[in-house]
């Protein structure tokens, strides 16, 4: 697994900066990159509606509500990136096609929180970990792929999937969760190539789900 460096602020620190931190709109190839953003009252970063952007080499920490949204945004990357100690680490919401790689987030009430209805997403190399809830959370997330993804040492699942359909979780490992390191509470997934080890409950939980491999 791809170990990351703590992203600088040569760009900038923004601190404490009322309710969110960096607020993209319906803008078209936005740049982000090498900042820090700590201690806003909702996110750090916010992208909403936004086409072509990209984030890479930030900090986002010690934010209430999400280190950073992605909202009905098209064509975002994540790269390089550490979210820790937010109420979620990464948020998504009604964004499509969409790729996040080599991040981590940690000590955050979820991890990464896929949810409704991204299509065509991407997430690759990253690491959720200490997170006191689920450490990845996919709900109503369809068409995508999570390829290599370590989720350990979560308060909840590691990887939790709920109403999620015709997406593919390869090369994934969960260990030492507190519940289950992969469960399936709704929906069809294909789980293969996937490790799960020393988690409390069980390694592979299907629930009231399906999935078409486990291997």
């Amino acid at each position: 697994f791809y170990q990351l460096k703590q992203p600088n602020n040569t760009n900038g620190l923004i601190d404490g900066a009322g309710s969110i931190g960096i607020d993209v709109g319906t803008a078209i190839d936005v740049r982000i990159e090498d900042v820090v953003c700590i201690g806003s009252t909702s996110r750090g970063i916010r992208l909403l509606g936004s086409q072509g952007a990209k984030v890479s080499r930030v900090g986002c920490h010690n934010n209430t509500t999400a280190g950073i949204l992605l909202a009905s945004d098209v064509n975002t990357m994540i790269v390089d990136s550490i979210f820790s100690n937010n109420g979620f680490g990464v948020e998504t919401a009604t964004s499509s096609n969409f790729f996040v790689d080599r991040c981590q987030a940690n000590n955050n009430t979820i991890g990464f929180f896929l949810t409704t209805s991204p299509v065509n997403w991407e997430m690759a190399n990253c690491i959720a970990n200490d997170n006191t809830s689920s450490g990845i959370l996919l709900s109503l997330s369809s068409f995508g792929t999570m390829r290599n993804c370590l989720a350990i040492s979560n308060g909840g699942r590691g990887f939790d999937i709920s109403g999620s359909t015709a997406s593919l979780i390869t090369g994934c490992v969960a260990e030492q969760n507190s519940l289950q390191g992969f469960a399936v509470a709704t929906g069809s997934v294909v789980i293969k190539d996937c490790i799960a080890q020393a988690n409390v409950t069980n390694g592979f939980d299907m629930l009231a789900g399906s999935v078409a491999l486990v291997q």
